[in-house]
């Protein structure tokens, strides 16, 4: 009976489209790379489909391997705004609101027998940091951004917006698109050897697009204080006017109004954080969560758990691809280490 169920919601087969001429920017680095071909993917719908309910199926909770333990907790000063892991994933660097880069090594974290955790490494700026990321290749290179103003290095060209920007991203499939979220509620996509246009402008979130992931070289998702993500599909765009109807999917159940919470995807799962400090898992193919997990916030002086009303909320996420950890913080400084299982 369920599969007769399932296979009544198979979508028929799709059209391979043949509208946009320029797709070559979409995927430029088949040769480095095993990733199946448009083709490919399009040859068996039922087996596609099948194959996301197997992935959707697989887990139904988050099991927290590690917990980040130190003195600064609750400090209103301490919202970590920002993840990284090293290329080897032994280390992570965690940056916010404390004008602090610390960096820690992630088996202590995940060692229960420790009281306090103390940094590797700590590293002080003179303004507040908005993102950092560590470079895959150079293992002692950590590139960072913060508010006293704009960082620009070896730079080719320069793309006006009306509007404010909030989020950025290259494709990792491509090495001509690049994509950003933008305060006038729209994600831009722009071929870098042509940027006095953009390659298409999606539109369909209600408030501010707040992060883009690139999920393969045809996919985009997006989050936005809308309480929403989006998912988008870069072959039904077009040159001209607003690309509505690229929008593949929407995904809901979390809570995300007015804070940056977090977006982070790893081989079609989805994760981002709720303004309810909960962080929440999909899979690219469904609109529902896989399951969420909400971080315990304790006062540290009456060992009790915050009430809601000044709970913090979930402010970055970070996938660690060695082991399909997730790496969860929030605007009180906490951080912990969770597992789908």
């Amino acid at each position: 009976m369920l599969t007769f169920c399932l296979r009544s919601h198979i979508p028929p087969a799709e059209i391979p489209d043949t509208d946009r001429l320029d797709k070559d920017v979409l995927r430029n680095r088949e040769a480095q790379h095993n990733w199946p071909t448009i083709e490919e993917k399009h040859a068996d719908h039922v087996g596609t489909f099948f194959d996301g309910i197997c992935k959707f199926a697989r887990y139904n909770k988050f099991k927290v391997c590690g917990t980040l333990r130190n003195n600064d907790i609750l400090n209103s000063n301490n919202v970590i705004c920002s993840l990284s892991f090293d290329r080897e994933e032994e280390y992570i660097a965690a940056a916010g609101v404390s004008k602090k880069i610390k960096i820690f090594e992630l088996d202590s974290l995940l060692d229960d027998s420790v009281d306090v955790h103390y940094p590797v490494l700590e590293m002080s700026n003179k303004s507040k940091f908005s993102c950092i990321c560590w470079n895959n290749y150079i293992k002692n290179h950590l590139a960072s951004t913060d508010y006293d103003g704009l960082v620009q290095r070896n730079s080719t060209g320069t793309i006006w917006n009306q509007a404010n920007v909030c989020c950025v991203q290259f494709s990792a499939f491509s090495s001509h698109l690049l994509a950003f979220g933008s305060a006038d509620y729209r994600i831009y996509c722009y071929d870098l050897r042509h940027t006095k246009i953009p390659w298409c402008t999606l539109a369909g979130h209600g408030k501010a697009v707040s992060y883009v992931r690139f999920l393969d070289s045809e996919a985009l998702v997006s989050a936005s204080t809308d309480n929403k993500l989006k998912l988008w599909d870069l072959k039904k765009t077009s040159l001209e006017g607003l690309s509505q109807n690229a929008c593949n999917l929407t995904f809901s159940g979390h809570n995300n109004e007015k804070n940056f919470v977090g977006l982070a995807v790893l081989d079609g799962y989805i994760a981002c954080g709720s303004e309810t400090n909960t962080v929440y898992a999909y899979y690219r193919s469904l609109p529902m969560p896989i399951t969420s997990h909400k971080l315990e916030c304790l006062d540290p002086i009456s060992g009790h758990e915050i009430g809601d009303g000044n709970a913090p909320f979930v402010s970055s996420v970070c996938w660690r691809r060695k082991s399909e950890m997730l790496v969860a913080a929030n605007s009180s400084g906490s951080l912990k280490i969770l597992r789908m299982v």
